[in-house]
């Protein structure tokens, strides 16, 4: 699944782009609603210090994995162009697109 979701920034296209439409995004929010309140009537029977230890270390682990793949396309692209330029100002030539 992920190998196929994943496409070069230059051929991105957000109508086949994974998890594209609102509905998405609809039911990403009403879980976490769902999941907080449900925390919040049983928080006094939990003990919860070590659930929101291994959380935290799971969201570093996700935003360090996200770090490392911009950054692997960002040296992949510099590469291609010949310079890094890019990153502060993009040609003025390139169409926008997505």
């Amino acid at each position: 699944f992920f190998r196929s979701a994943m496409v070069g920034y230059s051929s991105f296209d957000w109508a086949s782009a994974p998890l594209n439409s609102i509905w998405a995004v609809g039911i990403g929010a009403g879980g976490y609603l769902a999941v907080v309140l449900a925390l919040d009537v049983l928080r006094p029977t939990l003990q919860l210090a070590r659930v929101q230890a291994y959380h935290n270390l799971f969201l570093s682990a996700i935003s360090l994995a996200m770090f490392l793949g911009a950054a692997w396309e960002v040296v992949q692209r510099s590469v291609a162009v010949g310079g890094a330029n890019w990153v502060v100002c993009e040609d003025p030539a390139t169409p926008p697109r997505g």
